[in-house]
């Protein structure tokens, strides 16, 4: 979790989410949620099925 913050107050992780391994740098640092606005932009729908797919 990150030091400072009270274990209910959910992180959202965003930006330059594109890959796998970038949300779960994201998840890893503490984050709830992962964003991925800009990635959905560049490669379209699936980047959140292959995202969760290798995250499984």
């Amino acid at each position: 979790m990150i030091q400072g913050l009270p274990a209910s107050t959910p992180v959202i992780a965003s930006g330059g989410i594109f890959t796998p391994s970038d949300a779960q740098s994201r998840l890893k640092a503490g984050a709830r949620l992962v964003q991925v606005w800009t990635g959905f932009i560049y490669e379209g729908p699936a980047i959140a099925g292959k995202i969760c797919k290798q995250l499984g």
